[in-house]
């Protein structure tokens, strides 16, 4: 359209065309190469090193069965 219209207002010359830009071709996304056993298989042994840290930092859970009084709170008669 625009070559169409500058010879229909009479200039002549060398026409300069800017050619379309070509957008990068982006690579093809193919996820089934990658593999992470860790995250997409766990099992019981998955986290065993982190549990066996862990244990030593665990407080007893509190029985249902048996009410314990804080050390500071008196005894009622």
């Amino acid at each position: 359209m625009t070559v169409s219209l500058l010879l229909r207002q009479g200039r002549s010359g060398a026409l300069k065309t800017i050619p379309p830009e070509v957008p990068a071709q982006a690579e093809p996304f193919d996820n089934t190469t990658y593999r992470n056993i860790q995250h997409h298989d766990y099992t019981l042994h998955t986290f065993l090193d982190l549990n066996l840290d862990l244990t030593k930092d665990w407080m007893p859970q509190p029985s249902l069965c048996r009410v314990t009084l804080p050390l500071s709170a008196p005894l009622r008669k």
